[in-house]
């Protein structure tokens, strides 16, 4: 009761709908701009697919997360998992967030999302940067990568049987 009636002051003053345009919203893009110039830098040369509007064919971008798509034949899965074993870097494949089952309407695997809300601003350009290191070495040796996930997968399965 005490928080939905705080909830309702800042909405009836116009105190949370000031704060949204004032202070969030521009901290949010200004995040979003950092991240994508970022992007655009490191991973646009490596053939990584970049969505630059939250909706298709749209011209803003809203949200706390930016998709990816990382090309035919990289799965975002070995990616996440060089990216933590090899540079300590948490990315979200794509899979993650599939509906089991539904894999053929929405097929994430070749995509990876990257968050820009959570992340301390200083760490967006960075963590891009780390990201495209891993890429770069999963293109120039897939096999090994592919052997690596294998052995994990392998693992894990054995784990939880």
């Amino acid at each position: 009761q005490f928080c939905a009636s705080m909830m309702a002051d800042l909405v009836q003053s116009g105190a949370l709908q000031e704060r949204l345009a004032t202070t969030l919203r521009p901290r949010l893009q200004h995040r979003h701009r950092v991240l994508m110039q970022a992007i655009h830098k490191h991973l646009a040369p490596l053939g990584v697919g970049i969505r630059e509007a939250g909706l298709v064919d749209g011209s803003v971008y809203g949200g706390y997360f930016v998709w990816l798509t990382l090309g035919p034949g990289v799965s975002s899965k070995l990616v996440a998992d060089a990216a933590i074993a090899e540079e300590n870097l948490v990315v979200g494949n794509g899979t993650m967030f599939q509906i089991r089952g539904e894999e053929t309407c929405a097929n994430l695997n070749s995509a990876v999302r990257l968050t820009f809300s959570y992340v301390p601003e200083e760490d967006l350009v960075e963590g891009v940067e780390r990201l495209a290191a891993v890429l770069q070495r999963v293109k120039a040796d897939p096999a090994k990568y592919e052997a690596l996930n294998g052995e994990t997968d392998a693992v894990k399965a054995h784990k939880y049987v």
